[in-house]
């Protein structure tokens, strides 16, 4: 094949994965203040849409938040409109110095606590500010220093009302944790987070930040796991996986082996009696699928991966449908997915159909996918629905009791990596082609249209 025949087909390949569908039904709403893949999202009780965690970008600042300032938003649907939330409570330096959100500049402030005058703080960050007195009510104050990012996070909503934020990376890069924190909306607070110092012997210590909640973790650490809430108000993590560590400095510190261990354990959280127990595991170990509680209170799960063969760059992909029984703790087999998919996400749509949207295939080099399943457990079948607009992996998905469907940020960088090699090349930089990116934008499915 000559290099002229090569750039019309790629060029061929790229027309048809970025035209529009016509006729779709999905269409754009506001996007999120910043890009993001890897959160996840809840609908509140207040009918509000909460989307936390995520690796969280900036492309207008050409930057990635390794941290989690911006990591948790709310989007009403009504005004059509985005609002920060308080980030997860981290590592506290002490109790003088604290962040709080100023709505003039759209961004966090560091400040500390004056020594002579009450509700005075000195501005400590960013560099621009330092200096800079502020007069601030105890109310705005935070006790983060946005250190928990919450990558791979998994929340869902208590029947409480709380939002419930479980495992995720502790920080960048992070093994997994196994922590559960919930979040009031209402107040729009977490819990408080103390320092408390731990003596491992006689001449060292170390401080640990203790966060004041009453929850207990989770038996396993988790990250890229699944998160849900039934009907009598019992919490089900499902899957995921963490990165095993080995111990370096004794009862102190623990490093990071590059090993993973994906995991089919499923741990179920009773608010009665406040106590995490193991039920049936799946049947596959899996992470980056995607679980939705049915109308009959069921469990269902769908696609996901499992480990890497770094040989052929592939994960082991699943299409397969797993059926959790609460009341017989029983999983059995429904009809398989048309194909293998991970990164997917899922949603219980108002039709009580349940839509799969986005992921990839197995190869590294698979881009992510527009497509849309739906699933009907009812008849035991599927169906492709209209294609999202972009194409989407490690996105986030929740519905509406109005119909809607919301397919929420995720990445399609890698969607056009046949061409980007071949044609941006040779071409000038202002006609180079469009190469994919962790995605803000938000888009919409009205089911109810139909």
């Amino acid at each position: 094949m000559t290099f002229k025949t090569t750039i019309i087909t790629v060029f061929i390949v790229f027309t048809f994965l970025s035209s529009g569908n016509a006729g779709t039904k999905w269409q754009y709403v506001t996007s999120m203040p910043n890009a993001r893949y890897g959160h996840d999202v809840a609908l509140g009780n207040d009918g509000k849409i909460y989307v936390m965690g995520g690796a969280v970008y900036d492309h207008k600042k050409i930057r990635k938040y390794n941290d989690g300032e911006f990591s948790n938003l709310v989007f009403d649907p009504v005004k059509n409109k985005w609002r920060v939330l308080e980030p997860v409570p981290g590592w506290i330096k002490n109790r003088n110095e604290f962040y709080y959100y100023d709505d003039t500049i759209n961004n966090w402030i560091g400040v500390k606590k004056t020594e002579d005058r009450k509700d005075f703080y000195r501005v400590t960050w960013p560099e621009k500010q330092i200096g800079r007195i502020l007069q601030i009510s105890p109310e705005e104050l935070k006790n983060t220093n946005f250190q928990r990012q919450g990558d791979g996070v998994a929340i869902t909503f208590a029947i409480d009302g709380r939002i419930i934020w479980t495992g995720g990376n502790g920080k960048w890069a992070g093994p997994g944790e196994n922590i559960v924190l919930p979040f009031d909306p209402v107040k729009g607070k977490w819990p408080e987070t103390i320092s408390k110092r731990i003596y491992y012997s006689e001449y060292s210590y170390g401080d640990r930040t203790v966060h004041q909640t009453a929850i207990p973790s989770m038996n396993e650490r988790r990250m890229d796991h699944e998160a849900v809430t039934l009907s009598d108000g019992k919490i089900f993590v499902l899957g995921g996986y963490y990165e095993i560590t080995k111990e370096v400095i004794k009862n102190r510190q623990f490093s990071p082996t590059g090993k993973t261990e994906v995991l089919n354990s499923v741990e179920c959280y009773d608010p009665k009696t406040n106590t995490w127990e193991f039920k049936k595991p799946m049947f596959n170990k899996r992470y980056l699928f995607a679980a939705v509680v049915g109308r009959d209170n069921k469990i269902y799960v769908f696609g996901g991966c499992g480990r890497y063969n770094k040989k052929t760059r592939k994960f082991t992909v699943y299409n397969t449908t797993e059926v959790y029984d609460p009341e017989t703790d029983t999983w059995i087999y429904r009809a398989p997915m048309p194909e293998g998919l991970f990164t997917i996400a899922g949603a219980l749509g108002a039709d009580g159909r349940i839509y799969i949207m986005g992921g990839s295939r197995a190869h590294v080099d698979d881009p992510p996918l527009r497509n849309v399943f739906i699933y009907d457990p009812i008849a035991d079948s599927w169906e492709k629905g209209p294609s999202m607009n972009l194409p989407r992996s490690t996105l986030a998905a929740v519905a509406t009791p109005d119909g809607k469907i919301y397919a929420i940020g995720g990445t399609d960088a890698g969607a056009y990596n046949k061409v980007k090699g071949i044609l941006n090349t040779f071409l000038p930089q202002d006609k180079k082609l469009y190469e994919g990116q962790v995605q803000d934008t938000v888009e919409m499915l009205d089911t109810g249209s139909n």
